[in-house]
C-alpha cells in the first residue's frame, strides 16, 4: 500500500521534524557510515546547521509579522487618532546569538539526505519510524462505497469541465446523457482530473448530465457519483 510524504506540510511541524531528527540521529551515524556523534559527515552537519537555522527563521518570521501589525495599528492611531490609546510598540532586539547562515533549499537537502538513508543496506522502516521519516500508510479505499464527486461542472468556454478526485483509485468511468433520448451513454475514461468534455454544443441549447463511477485495476468499485447537470449551447 501506497505510503503518504514523510515531510510534514507547514512550517512549525517541519521545524519540528529537522530538529528531531538532528536530535536523535546521533545512534544511528554508525550504522550509515556518516561517521561518529564527535565527527559527523559534512551532511549531518548540514542537516543539524539547517534545523537550527529553519527554527531561528520561523521564530523571527513569527516575531516581525506580530511587530508589523502592532506598529501598523500604531501608525493608523497616530494618522488618523480615535478614542483608543495605542503606545508605541517595542523595537525588536536581535539575539544575542545567532545561527550560523545556511544556503537557501534546507528541504530540498532534508530530502536528499533521507533518501540516501533509505538507500543504505541498513536502513530499516523501524529505524525510519524513530527518526520521523517514513511516512503514514495510505488508508484503503472503499471499494464497496465510494463514489467520485462531480460537483462544480460546468461550461467553460465551449467545453465542459468535470472536476473529480482522484484519491487512490485508477481513474473513473464517465457517462453522458445528452438529452437525446438515449439515455446514458460511455463518454470517457479519465485518469487525470480534470476531465473535459469537448463535444460541440447543440444549436438552440441543452442539458447535458453526467455520471461517473471509480475504476480499478480496470474494473468499476464503488458507487455512481450523483447525477450533474450543466446547461450547454444557447
Amino acid at each position: 500500500m501506497a505510503k503518504k510524504d514523510f515531510l510534514a506540510k507547514s512550517d512549525g511541524p517541519l521545524a519540528a521534524q529537522l530538529e528531531h531528527f538532528r536530535d536523535q540521529i546521533a545512534p544511528y551515524l554508525g550504522t550509515f557510515d556518516l561517521g561518529t556523534p564527535a565527527v559527523p559527515q559534512p551532511e549531518i552537519t548540514a542537516q543539524a546547521a539547517d534545523a537550527t537555522a529553519f527554527r531561528h527563521i520561523l521564530t523571527q518570521a513569527a516575531a516581525h509579522a506580530s511587530a508589523a501589525q502592532s506598529w501598523t495599528a500604531y501608525k493608523n492611531a497616530q494618522r488618523d487618532g480615535g478614542e483608543a490609546t495605542v503606545t508605541a510598540p517595542a523595537f525588536l532586539t536581535v539575539p544575542a546569538v545567532l545561527p550560523a547562515a545556511v544556503p537557501p533549499g534546507i528541504v530540498p537537502r532534508f530530502r536528499a539526505l533521507v533518501a540516501s538513508l533509505k538507500t543504505h543496506k541498513n536502513y530499516t522502516e523501524a529505524i525510519g519510524q524513530i527518526l520521523q521519516i517514513e511516512g503514514s500508510q495510505d488508508a484503503a479505499p472503499d471499494l464497496e462505497n465510494s463514489q467520485p464527486d462531480l460537483t462544480g461542472a460546468r461550461v467553460v468556454a465551449d467545453e465542459v469541465r468535470i472536476p473529480w478526485a482522484k484519491g487512490a483509485f485508477d481513474g473513473i468511468l464517465l457517462e453522458v446523457d445528452r438529452g437525446d433520448a438515449k439515455g446514458f451513454t460511455f463518454l470517457a475514461t479519465d485518469s487525470r482530473p480534470d476531465y473535459v468534455d469537448t463535444a460541440a454544443f447543440p444549436i438552440g441549447g441543452a442539458t447535458w448530465k453526467y455520471r461517473a463511477i471509480y475504476l480499478m485495476d480496470d474494473r468499476k468499485v464503488g458507487q455512481w457519483s450523483a447525477v450533474v447537470s450543466v446547461a450547454v449551447g444557447k
